[in-house]
Parts: structure tokens; C-alpha cells; sequence
């Protein structure tokens, strides 16, 4: 009997197996298949989440890819093109330095210097303030910026104004270009009296006195100023990107290629970003990626000399505080590294007869790399070898600084680290920003050479944020000063 029921359960179990195998086998395979197809149907949708069907529980891998617009997220807003500055070059006012910067890239576009020790080698002639103007459809040259401390700032030439003639010394020029405006004031000296004819809204134009000055020394400016000076031509599609510019080098799986172009989704480098407050010590630039769900903010900040430092030169008041954030709003994590930029565009002043010896006294260019790492040596990159491929990647651990060392002066970004043992960057890489040198010539000794510091892999938590600080020094090479 015993017997009998061990062989009934035996058979009865086989059985089953048997009709599982016959009718849940389809169904499984008919659910593979519909997994397989929602995955090749959102693979082609832009903006898709892949969704993480085999652990339910788990939220999906970070792969970069784009995801809906979230609700609460603003929209990347189209601003036009604007300029701002922090600080003055008026000896009398608290700074040293007059930044220029342009919303696209949230960059800087200009570094003057207010010592009058440190002037313009090679153009001296009136200086009026660089107002970046713009022809206008009205007529006459549109103020898009005005920096403290510049002759135009002391005649009370405004944002907005439209300069339609200059008069001085028995001569006079109708404005509709700014090379007219450029060639008159080449033929003026420094302290001469002009007359700006200047129409301020709708009211008739009025007569505005301003005594012109001599051209301040610039640690950055626009590289076209620099080529044109050396009396070449500018190439087609000559580039000449601001300093400090930022973007994103990796999000989830997706990094960078070795390309100049950005990130699918990302538009930070040639977009003009929101300037969200603007105030004598401050610059804040705004940029929304929708795709990526991030938000991200370049704040710059200038602190006026203390009374009791006035006098004293080697108080260090030649730059700026340079502080970035990305914010996560997505409800995933995301894993981001960024790319910053550094300065470019600095003098090659005495271009002509100038000689610079490195620091191993060999031969260097007028422009090299230099950085350190917490506990090693100082390197140096000349620009000749950076222009025609040769650069190395810098090595170490903890970047103390890093920047582009000209003749006499010098534009560095110092890490503001809690501890020497930080270490944000994957590689800090130089650059050339020239076209490649022709063959035999001694182009590349003045090429525009510039540092890029990628970020170690960051996990920005569901609406957390990675911020970073740099100070940024611009200044003359002076030994006391850099002491400091």
C-alpha cells in the first residue's frame, strides 16, 4: 500500500513538470521578447530611460543618457550676448585689476592692470576703456560695458549710449565702424582732451568731454589683439575662446572624445549663459541643462584692498576667487567630471627681441605651462612643443597650482583645497589654442597655450550638488608678491 502511494506521487509530480515545461516556457519566452522590444524601442526614442527590468527594486545604471524635462526645472533661457566687470584700473579705487567678462561661457574676456607702472608696450595711443562696442542700426557705436576707472567711465559714458562722432586736436571722425574709432584714438597720445557726440535714448545727442589715457597692460585679452599686433593676418576661423571656461567632461558612460565638440545635451562653452546678479563684488552666470537634468553656476568674486593694505604692493589683490557648482535634480544619482579651462591670451610683450630661459635654463617661449603638485617639483611645458603635439600630461597627485607664465607676468588657478591631501583631478592636460605651427618657422615660440584640468569622477546624490573653488591670479611675476 506504502508502495503504491510513493509511485502515485512520483507520477503525479512528473506530470506536472511535464505541463510547466509545455505551458510556462512560452510564456517566458514571450515575456524575454517583450523586455527585448521595450528595450530596442527606447534605445530609439532621444531622452530615454532605460528601464531596470531585471532588478525592479534597483535604480537604473547612470549611462548618461537623457532624461525628461523635470517639471520644477527651469528652462535654459535665450539671453543675448552681455559683458560685465568686477574691480578697476584707477590707481585710487580698492583693486588692482579690472576684469572684462562675457556671458558666453560665462568667461573672462579681459584683465587690465591699474599700476601705472604696467602699461602697453606697444600702443600708445588714447585709450578710452575697451566698451566692446557694437555697430548699431540707428547709427553710431552701441556701449555694451564700461569698466570702472577707464576715461569713459569718468566722463559718464553709459551702458546703452551710442558714440556718433569724436572730435580732438582740429580733427574730427563720424563713428560707424569701430575701426574708426580705433584708427583716430591711435593718433591721439595719452591725457589729450576729445569730444564724444553721444546719443542717450531718444533725447537729442549730447557733447561728452573725456581726457583720454594710456593703454593699462592687459594679462588677458582677446589672442586676435596679440596676432594683429605682430603684424600678421588672422587666419579663416581664427579662434580666440575667453578664459576659464568650463563644461562637462563625463556624465554616467558617456565622456568625452578628443574633439573640441561638447557632450550631446551640453551647451556650455559657446552659449550665452543668464547673468543672474551683477554687483560691484560679485558675477554670478547660470546655466540649465533640461537633457541632463543639472544646473550649473560659475560665481566670481573680488575683494577691495583693506585701507590699512593701500600702500603696500605686495599685498595679494591681483585676482579673484573663481567658485563652480553643478546640481543634480534628477531623482537618480548622476556621475559627472568636469573640464575647466584656464587663462589664455597673455602678453607677448617685446615679442620682437624678447628671449625667456626655462627653469632647467633652457630655451622656453614667451608663454609656457608651469604647475606644481603638493610635495613635488615645479614643471614647466614650453608652447613649441604643446603647438606641435608634444605635450605631456602633468603628473602628480595634488594639484597646488597651475596656469600660463609670460615674460614679466604671470595667470595662475591656485585649488582651495581644506587639505593638501585633496585631489579633484583625473589629468591636467596643456593645450594649444594656435593654429599648428608651419614647418621650420618659429611660430610656436608665441603660441596661445592654455591648461584644461579634467575632475575625478563625481556622485551627485538626487539634489546634491559638487562645488569647487580656484583663486585665480593674474598679476605681475614679482617675488614678494608671489610669496604671497
Amino acid at each position: 500500500m506504502e508502495q503504491r502511494r510513493i509511485i502515485l506521487f512520483l507520477s503525479l509530480s512528473f506530470a506536472v513538470l511535464l505541463l510547466n515545461s509545455m505551458f510556462m516556457a512560452p510564456r517566458r519566452e514571450a515575456a524575454q521578447r517583450a523586455k527585448s522590444e521595450l528595450a530596442e524601442k527606447d534605445e530609439l526614442k532621444p531622452g530615454a530611460i532605460k528601464p531596470a527590468l531585471d532588478n525592479p527594486g534597483e535604480p537604473a545604471e547612470d549611462d548618461g543618457a537623457d532624461e525628461p524635462e523635470a517639471a520644477d526645472l527651469p528652462k535654459a533661457k535665450s539671453v543675448p550676448l552681455q559683458f560685465s566687470t568686477l574691480g578697476s584700473v584707477d590707481p585710487e579705487d580698492p583693486y588692482r585689476v579690472l576684469f572684462t567678462f562675457t556671458n558666453q561661457g560665462g568667461a573672462v574676456r579681459r584683465v587690465e592692470l591699474a599700476n601705472p607702472r604696467y602699461r602697453d608696450l606697444q600702443d600708445r595711443g588714447g585709450y578710452l576703456g575697451h566698451l566692446e562696442l557694437l555697430a548699431d542700426q540707428k547709427g553710431g557705436l552701441l556701449v555694451q560695458v564700461v569698466g570702472a576707472g577707464t576715461p569713459a567711465a569718468k566722463a559718464s559714458i553709459a551702458v546703452g549710449d551710442r558714440l556718433l562722432s569724436i572730435s580732438g586736436k582740429g580733427k574730427s571722425a563720424q563713428l560707424e565702424t569701430v575701426e574708426q574709432l580705433t584708427t583716430f584714438l591711435s593718433r591721439l597720445k595719452p591725457k589729450t582732451a576729445v569730444k564724444l557726440e553721444v546719443a542717450r535714448g531718444d533725447a537729442p545727442p549730447i557733447s561728452v568731454p573725456v581726457t583720454l589715457a594710456r593703454r593699462p597692460l592687459e594679462v588677458i585679452r582677446p589672442e586676435s589683439e596679440n596676432v594683429l599686433m605682430r603684424g600678421l593676418k588672422l587666419p579663416p576661423d581664427f579662434a580666440e575662446p575667453p578664459s576659464f571656461l568650463l563644461t562637462l567632461e563625463k556624465i554616467g558612460s558617456a565622456e568625452h572624445s578628443t574633439s573640441e565638440a561638447e557632450l550631446d545635451g551640453v551647451d556650455l562653452l559657446t552659449t550665452n549663459w543668464e547673468v543672474v546678479s551683477s554687483d560691484a563684488k560679485e558675477i554670478v552666470f547660470h546655466r540649465v541643462l533640461p537633457r541632463k537634468k543639472l544646473e550649473v553656476w560659475k560665481r566670481y568674486r573680488i575683494a577691495p584692498i583693506p585701507l590699512d593694505q593701500k600702500s603696500n604692493a605686495n599685498f595679494p589683490a591681483y585676482g579673484l576667487t573663481l567658485e563652480i557648482e553643478f546640481r543634480n535634480v534628477s531623482e537618480q544619482p548622476r556621475n559627472i567630471a568636469y573640464r575647466l579651462d584656464g587663462p589664455n591670451g597673455l602678453p607677448i610683450e617685446g615679442w620682437w627681441y624678447a628671449r625667456k630661459f626655462g627653469r632647467g635654463w633652457g630655451a622656453a617661449g614667451l608663454r609656457d605651462i608651469v604647475g606644481r603638485y603638493f610635495g613635488g617639483d615645479t614643471a614647466e611645458q614650453a608652447p613649441g612643443k604643446i603647438a606641435v603635439g608634444e605635450g605631456k600630461d602633468f603628473e602628480g597627485g595634488s594639484m597646488a597650482f597651475i596656469g600660463v607664465d609670460a615674460q614679466y607676468f604671470a595667470a595662475m588657478l591656485l585649488p582651495d583645497k581644506k587639505s593638501s591631501d585633496e585631489n579633484w583631478h583625473e589629468v591636467v592636460r596643456p593645450v594649444s589654442l594656435s593654429p599648428p605651427p608651419k614647418s621650420r618657422s618659429n611660430d610656436g615660440t608665441f603660441a596661445n597655450v592654455t591648461c584644461r584640468l579634467i575632475s575625478k569622477v563625481n556622485s551627485l546624490q538626487p539634489k546634491g550638488s559638487l562645488k569647487h573653488s580656484y583663486t585665480l591670479f593674474t598679476g605681475p611675476k614679482r617675488p614678494e608678491l608671489l610669496a604671497n
